[in-house]
């Protein structure tokens, strides 16, 4: 069985012990305040969830067009509810957060085993690529995948 999966997700890495600014709405998450250097900051909470679109940054310009719903994350889409349909593991999607941080800093990503295919944008540009994203069979190369 194969599972197609665009997954973005971003974690911020910095010494200190893990915690979670206030998210500002769903899908937007605050850390213009957020003192870095006494914590490590986390994304959990919920995010956009796109199912059967494989998007890519260009692609939200347009983003009123878009059917999109909210997952809490971190978590499997499996069981989740979308369009009226529960869905199951197969499939793909995208998963996007907006996150605001300071400018003037520098800041690290940490981006965890990912056993699906993925890719992972920040700032509008790739920067993580695992396996071969594709919305079908034949093109999708899992993260793992020994040939």
């Amino acid at each position: 069985m194969r599972y197609k999966l665009l997954l973005i997700l971003i974690f911020l890495l910095l010494p200190g012990i893990p915690s979670q600014a206030e998210q500002d709405s769903k899908g937007v998450f605050d850390y213009t305040a957020y003192d870095f250097e006494a914590e490590v900051a986390n994304i959990d909470g919920e995010w956009e969830f796109y199912w059967h679109q494989l998007l890519e940054p260009k692609d939200f310009t347009h983003a009123g067009d878009l059917k999109k719903a909210y997952i809490q994350m971190p978590s499997s889409w499996n069981g989740q509810v979308f369009d009226g349909q529960v869905l199951d593991g197969k499939g793909y999607a995208t998963y996007r957060a907006l996150i605001k941080v300071p400018t003037d800093m520098l800041l690290g990503i940490m981006i965890p085993d990912i056993n699906s295919s993925s890719a992972v944008w920040y700032d509008g540009e790739l920067i993580f690529k695992s396996g071969q994203v594709a919305d079908n069979p034949e093109s999708i190369r899992e993260a793992f995948e020994v040939k």
